[in-house]
């Protein structure tokens, strides 16, 4: 299924890969501490997202369990007469053939950049590859997430049993995602059960969180990841949980270069921008992408 250039970037990210550290995770920041995007568009063009479809009959729901999904192959492109390529939502010049010509301006981004004196970035591109590669383990992509979002992990001691019982709280999460979620939810599906008594709480979350991500960066884990040879999925033999990386791992990229690192009051203060800019390009009713849907 996957491309020789793929399997050759599993390889070498196999090797030296972002470790997944959590207690570097905000870069020794504040974790209250964020921002969200300036909404730059200089020479971007529009992209369409190609349907998604269920993997099977059983998982038909599942599979369809965000209305955003950057993981399947798009071609849906309009060529640069002056390039011969387009710019990519996500800052990047892509030829016409969809390769990467020149990488993304990291620095363009409203939140700044990793401080290597912190280690490695935890969320780092390598490891967005390993989480779309099913190398990361679903429980770990979780926490990544969560920790992401805000939540602080601690162990408490039952006293009854003597055993350490893992504890997430929410003082920290962002303000409009804290209010509907107190307690971390799964948006992977751990349990792999897609029946929609188990299935519905994980599609609601993964729903939520991909309708989060500004409309500018739909498109930003594909773009990213071409680097690496990675394309997104092809529809035969896909899995919600396949799907699901891909738009988690979409959040993460947007999460780390619009909302990490950045003030409260500065993410409020450029929420309330975007929010007029919204209202004066007639998009407030947008389904996505929009301040409405934001974790703010």
């Amino acid at each position: 299924m996957w491309s020789a250039a793929a399997r050759t970037a599993t390889a070498s990210v196999s090797t030296g890969a972002a470790t997944l550290s959590r207690r570097r995770l905000h870069g020794g920041r504040d974790v209250r501490a964020r921002a969200v995007t300036r909404g730059r568009r200089r020479g971007r063009d529009a992209r369409g997202v190609a349907p998604r479809a269920a993997a099977s009959a059983d998982e038909k729901d599942s599979s369809d369990c965000c209305g955003d999904d950057p993981g399947h192959e798009d071609d849906s492109k309009e060529p640069s007469k002056a390039m011969g390529g387009y710019a990519d939502t996500a800052g990047a010049l892509v030829d016409a053939a969809g390769d990467v010509v020149c990488p993304i301006d990291e620095s363009a981004f409203g939140a700044p950049p990793w401080d290597p004196a912190n280690g490695d970035d935890p969320i780092s591109n390598e490891t967005l590859l390993k989480i779309v590669l099913s190398q990361v383990p679903d429980r770990e992509v979780n926490e990544l997430v969560w920790e992401a979002l805000g939540y602080v992990k601690s162990i408490e001691l039952d006293m009854e049993t003597l055993e350490g019982e893992e504890v997430w709280s929410p003082d920290n999460v962002f303000p409009k995602w804290k209010a509907a979620y107190p307690e971390p939810p799964d948006v992977i599906g751990v349990r792999r059960k897609y029946w929609p008594e188990i299935d519905a709480p994980v599609k609601a979350a993964c729903a939520a969180l991909t309708r989060s991500v500004a409309e500018e960066h739909k498109a930003g884990i594909k773009t990213t990841l071409r680097h690496y040879g990675w394309k997104g999925f092809r529809m035969d033999g896909l899995t919600p949980n396949m799907t699901r990386r891909a738009q988690v791992a979409n959040w993460l990229l947007y999460y780390r270069r619009e909302l990490r690192g950045v003030s409260i009051e500065e993410l409020k203060r450029r929420r309330e921008e975007r929010r007029k800019r919204e209202e004066a390009e007639n998009k407030t009713a947008a389904p996505t992408g929009t301040t409405k849907q934001g974790v703010v």
